[in-house]
């Protein structure tokens, strides 16, 4: 594969990771939406930075080997661990939340 391409692929996928926690925590508003699908949303998210943040590690790598520019391999990075961090983030708070509401019933 083109070391572009998987920059690319890093980039794409850590805007991605950032939405869908959103995207999940939005749709909890829907008529026939639960919780659940919240923290699947939010796994999912999660799973889907930890696939950028690989191959935008793997592009790093390739792109200081080729001697090619990494600058969007280096957004993917930085966009993949914020995503990580988005969904870990609404988790623990969501979580804690429901946990918290839980208790005091």
């Amino acid at each position: 594969m083109d070391i572009h391409i998987k920059q690319f692929l890093g980039l794409v996928l850590g805007i991605v990771s950032i939405i869908f926690p959103y995207a999940s925590f939005f749709s909890m508003f829907s008529r026939t939406s639960r919780s659940s699908g919240f923290f699947i949303g939010l796994a999912v998210g999660a799973v889907i930075g930890i696939i950028g943040l690989i191959i935008s590690i793997v592009s790093i790598k390739q792109a200081n080997l080729e001697g090619e520019s990494k600058g969007k391999a280096i957004a993917g990075l930085v966009t993949s661990i914020v995503g990580i961090l988005t969904c870990a983030g609404m988790g623990l708070v969501f979580g804690g939340t429901i946990l918290l509401a839980a208790n005091l019933k």
